[in-house]
């Protein structure tokens, strides 16, 4: 509960922030919230899977935040397996005309 409390106390400083959108390499953005996300998952058989990354326009500052709440809640909702398989990538959708 005190996670949960320290996450929206963070989460309601950002948002009354000014957001800063630039372009953001999302594959440096997951790498910095995996380095986070990975002393939770000390000990634990977990395999990372990393896909291909596009740039992306943004905040960067929420962006890492949403991305260390996913990948944190995937951790999360693993831990009872005794081997752990956690995928982060994108799927290019097709533009119907």
């Amino acid at each position: 509960m005190g996670n949960l409390i320290d996450d929206l106390l963070g989460f309601s400083r950002i948002g009354r922030a000014e957001t800063h959108k630039t372009m953001v390499n999302l594959e440096q953005l997951v790498q910095e919230a995996l380095s986070e996300v990975r002393q939770e998952t000390d000990g634990r058989d977990v395999i990372w899977k990393v896909g291909v990354l596009p740039a992306w326009y943004g905040d960067r500052s929420m962006l890492r935040l949403a991305l260390v709440n996913l990948i944190s809640n995937a951790a999360k909702f693993t831990r009872t397996r005794p081997q752990a398989e956690i995928e982060i990538g994108c799927k290019e959708e097709k533009k119907i005309r």
